[in-house]
């Protein structure tokens, strides 16, 4: 009964998003496990803060020892949160698509510079079926998907439970077993 409880927690108010999203990047084991994240909320940024990460979750990040994160599209906080994290002494890794791997590398060189001088393991995955993105923290996982029509989507759910955590590590390390490390 409690897995099917904690499976009802996942969908509870966010079905909407789960039936109109694209959930193969989610691979077979994990969705089997989806019960795992327990308590969702779906995250809807307003128009005004549409391309930044969350403020409340930026604070728990300074707070992490580890990080996790994937991107197969370009987030303009992405570096310097990536690089920050690392200063701060957390054990970063980054999955990204070739692409965004080369805009960070060429275009943010300063906070690129900062992640490989503080020991970042930098992953480039090119294989065809992606999530949007994600990220495992210490205290919190957010996945989000793209849309059944590859559309790209800003809301993203989050999960803050020792489950959801320890099923978004699992997610992360599907990811880097299937990318090239490039550092």
């Amino acid at each position: 009964m409690l897995p099917l409880t904690s499976l009802l927690d996942v969908f509870d108010g966010n079905k909407d998003y789960w039936s109109k999203h694209d959930r193969s990047p989610i691979p077979r084991h994990l969705i089997k496990k989806i019960d795992m994240l327990g308590k969702c909320t779906l995250e809807e940024p307003d128009l005004d803060h549409l391309f930044e990460f969350p403020k409340h979750l930026r604070d728990k990040l300074d707070k992490s020892k580890k990080v996790t994160s994937f991107y197969s599209y370009f987030c303009p906080d992405c570096p310097s949160i990536q690089a920050s994290c690392a200063k701060n002494g957390a054990e970063v890794r980054l999955i990204l698509d070739e692409k965004v791997y080369n805009r960070m590398k060429n275009d943010f060189e300063e906070e690129y510079n900062t992640c490989v001088k503080n020991r970042v393991s930098l992953y480039i995955y090119s294989g065809k079926v992606r999530p949007s993105s994600f990220m495992v923290s210490d205290n919190f996982m957010l996945l989000k998907l793209f849309g059944k029509e590859g559309e790209f989507d800003h809301r993203k759910i989050m999960s803050f439970t020792p489950s959801a955590l320890e099923w978004g590590n699992e997610l992360a390390q599907y990811y880097i077993d299937r990318s090239e490390k490039i550092n």
